[in-house]
């Protein structure tokens, strides 16, 4: 874990220079990643904010795209800790956001999150629905 630590830091580091410099979309990126790390280490308590501000981050620097799917790995941290109704609702900001912008490939995840919680919930006709979207996206 030597080489995970010195990565996260030396992450840290930059992520201070590009908000020191103003650079918000490359904080944004560095955000998103350091965000994912954690996830897969089921650190979820320090993963959730990265995601919240590199959406935030990416929205102030017009990067649509980048700032929808940080909400989409936000609204999939929320359903690992079973904080259903909270990722639904992130996962439908993400689908409003991504829709008229044919996102498809955010949007395939959107429905395959849903589907997942919907099976998770035991809403089998709805998970099945949204599980067929994300194949027709």
């Amino acid at each position: 874990m030597p080489a995970v630590q010195a990565a996260r830091a030396c992450a840290e580091g930059a992520l201070a220079q590009f908000i020191a410099a103003g650079d918000e979309r490359s904080a944004g990126k560095v955000e998103h990643n350091l965000g994912s790390v954690l996830f897969r280490q089921d650190r979820h308590a320090e993963a959730e904010p990265h995601f919240r501000r590199a959406a935030l981050r990416f929205a102030r620097t017009g990067d649509a795209e980048s700032s929808i799917g940080s909400d989409v790995a936000l609204a999939n941290l929320l359903g690992w800790q079973f904080r259903f109704d909270e990722a639904l609702q992130t996962y439908e900001r993400a689908r409003l956001r991504a829709t008229p912008r044919g996102l498809q490939v955010l949007l395939a995840q959107v429905h395959q999150g849903v589907g997942q919680i919907e099976l998770h919930r035991g809403q089998w006709h709805r998970a099945l629905r949204e599980l067929v979207r994300r194949r027709l996206v």
